[in-house]
């Protein structure tokens, strides 16, 4: 029998530092990503989806912008490494 495994490689997308690369507004990064403002707001503050569309669409975001590797860290979420209080 043979079984099919998905593996997620799950990195912590910094949602603020993204928009911030993409010069979106909240609002702009919301219609894009087809939710209500206060769900970008709630990314930024540290929930972010762990599977779907929008978790998609915020990867294929971040590898787009030019710099990614200033909005996704594969280690530790923004504020928990050096100088953090």
């Amino acid at each position: 029998m043979r079984y099919a495994y998905h593996v997620v490689m799950d990195k912590h997308i910094d949602v603020s530092a993204l928009r911030a690369a993409l010069g979106w507004s909240r609002a702009e990064l919301a219609l894009e990503a087809g939710v209500d403002v206060s769900t970008v707001c709630r990314w930024e503050n540290g929930g972010i989806p762990r599977r779907g569309p929008a978790k998609a669409l915020l990867e294929r975001l971040a590898a787009n912008v030019d710099g990614a590797s200033t909005a996704t860290a594969a280690t530790e979420p923004a504020g928990s490494g050096e100088g953090a209080r």
